[in-house]
């Protein structure tokens, strides 16, 4: 009888120690169950995102006056030798161009376009433990031909330091000889825009240092000269409007800024208005610690040689 008890409670221990690791499992069994319910679609969401056109991760690139080792953009030592390149790449949100001083002489206008968010860092060291940062020296960006504007953007975000746009020319009726800037919220802060012109026998002609069109949008110019740039239709009855920037739409703002010597001539009785700045169906103006000076117009203008709003 004894042993017959013993069987027993040897079989009921049994017995309770498989339903405790039964009731173990099946309790893992649900929280497995239910980590796949909630993981699996995170998972597939997080690999859409990855996928989808502007979502992807900010990136770097570099650019040097003559390039460097594969010159794929990835590093400083292996740097693109023009801003292009690196522009074309440039266009998620965050993405950064960091650009060496020195003079870059482009054979055709540099393109940016449906940038989320690009800054261009202009001044590079390009070396050393502060490669990426300001030299105290601009970058330069220039044509090498005799006919071309420097930069084009439209429909982006840009930010733009420490760069030099000089000596865009144009004589075909284009505007915006330096910088052309159409649906664009552009912020040029430590830059200088000079000795940019536009000129035509044919047409009207509109900035040029900087043509500027985006209803909704914004320029803003922080710390920054615009100097000795000229709107000039050669003598032809057509009218020049903003030697310095032409302005059109969206918001301005100028701040701690210098317009310096910049003109805009109209002929025969054309109009020549707004030697600095011509401001035409602007959302929003603000000018704060900024100066005007030795800035001049042709023909009939109002507030000559300064602002024509």
């Amino acid at each position: 009888m004894a042993t017959y008890f013993a069987q027993g409670a040897t079989q009921v221990k049994s017995h309770m120690a498989f339903w405790r690791r039964r009731a173990a499992l099946t309790a893992m069994d649900v929280i497995l169950t239910q980590f796949r319910r909630l993981a699996l679609p995170a998972v597939l969401v997080a690999a859409a995102l990855c996928v989808l056109p502007g979502r992807g991760m900010a990136a770097a690139y570099y650019v040097t006056p003559t390039g460097a080792g594969t010159f794929s953009g990835a590093s400083w030592t292996n740097s693109f030798s023009n801003v292009q390149a690196a522009a074309i790449l440039a266009t998620n949100d965050g993405d950064a161009i960091y650009v060496q001083s020195g003079v870059y002489s482009n054979a055709a206008q540099i393109v940016i376009s449906n940038a989320a968010g690009v800054t261009v860092y202009g001044g590079c060291y390009g070396f050393g433990a502060s490669s990426n940062n300001y030299s105290g020296t601009n970058s330069t960006l220039t044509k090498a031909g005799s006919v071309m504007r420097i930069m084009y953007a439209t429909n982006s975000v840009v930010t733009m330091q420490g760069l030099t746009v000089s000596g865009g020319y144009f004589n075909n009726g284009q505007s915006g000889a330096g910088m052309y800037l159409v649906n664009c919220t552009v912020i040029i802060t430590n830059c200088v825009i000079r000795n940019n012109t536009t000129a035509n026998y044919l047409t009207n002609l509109y900035g040029g240092g900087i043509y500027f069109n985006g209803a909704g949008r914004t320029l803003e110019i922080v710390s920054s000269t615009v100097a000795s740039n000229t709107c000039d239709p050669n003598n032809n009855f057509k009218s020049a409007y903003g030697g310095g920037i032409y302005f059109s739409g969206g918001s301005l703002a100028l701040q701690y800024s210098t317009f310096d010597g910049n003109t805009a001539v109209g002929a025969y009785g054309a109009n020549g208005q707004g030697g600095a700045l011509w401001c035409s169906a602007a959302t929003n103006v603000l000018m704060s610690n900024t100066v005007f000076q030795r800035n001049s117009t042709a023909v009939r203008s109002i507030l000559p040689g300064r602002l024509r709003a």
